[in-house]
């Protein structure tokens, strides 16, 4: 892997964690999408070595939980959550949206939260979701929930020798709706997109916002407004309001803005159901 001279390959969760507290400056990797387009335009930064995880059969594969909800592994490939359908629809249908199949094959879901990239289809949807991670150390197991695990974007809270070993969802039900602007090629990310998950016989309400420049965030404001108001505009603004989109080479802060409050407005009438 870009010329570092030492692989280690642990074929277990144990084998991983006592690998991170021997070799502290080894890079732990995966798919690897996350770290190679760095490591190309940097290749001076290459590490001393690799923690591989490809062969620990413990992070693959998914299963319903005895809540109703799903426990994913870290190694689940977005391509594989793009496939689960129905059960986790938000979900898989933001995993469609993340880059070319090629990439969404190679991609993993834990890496992809590791990662918290601010232009993440797959962190978008799971804020609108009941989602936690379980981290595994050599001192144990804990889990944290979504928003308290990525505090920004590039950041998370894991330490030093902890390895995010499963995303667990709760129970979906309800409408959801996932829409996004941008190619879906390998390198063109996402500019800007809206989740909602909506349930209006629990009145519950969750809308997510990622502007491009920051980590996807939850609208207080355009939840409490989906079903309280009839007019999509005020919804749209909601949403817009934690946006902080900024200008780059893909598109301007004012485009990112705009399109938002577009795809707000379509959301509310999806979800709502009118004809306005």
């Amino acid at each position: 892997m870009n010329g570092s001279a030492v692989i280690r390959r642990p074929v277990s969760i144990a084998e991983a964690v006592a690998a991170m507290g021997e070799c502290p400056q080894f890079t732990v990797c995966a798919g690897g999408t996350a770290l190679m387009p760095g490591l190309n335009r940097h290749p001076e930064s290459v590490p001393a070595g690799w923690i591989f995880l490809g062969g620990i059969e413990e992070l693959r594969g998914w299963r319903r939980t005895s809540s109703g909800g799903w426990r994913l592994g870290a190694l689940v490939t977005l391509e594989q959550v793009a496939s689960l359908g129905d059960d986790l629809s938000l979900l898989a249908h933001a995993a469609r949206g993340a880059g070319s199949w090629q990439l969404r094959n190679a991609a993993t879901l834990g890496g992809s939260l590791v990662a918290a990239w601010a232009t993440s289809d797959v962190i978008t949807a799971l804020c609108c979701l009941e989602t936690q991670v379980e981290i595994v150390s050599a001192t144990g197991v804990r889990h944290a929930a979504l928003e308290e695990f990525i505090v920004g974007s590039g950041h998370t809270v894991l330490g030093a020798g902890e390895l995010l070993s499963a995303v667990l969802v709760g129970p979906t039900a309800g409408r959801h709706s996932y829409t996004r602007v941008g190619a879906r090629a390998a390198n063109s990310p996402l500019l800007c997109a809206l989740a909602v998950s909506a349930d209006p016989r629990l009145e519950t309400v969750r809308v997510a916002v990622a502007d491009g420049s920051h980590v996807a965030r939850r609208a207080p404001a355009a939840e409490r407004l989906l079903f309280a108001e009839a007019d999509p505009a005020a919804f749209a603004a909601a949403a817009q309001s934690v946006a902080a989109p900024g200008d780059d080479a893909l598109a301007s802060a004012a485009y990112r803005r705009h399109a938002i409050g577009v795809l707000a407005r379509r959301a509310h009438r999806a979800l709502r159901g009118g004809a306005r």
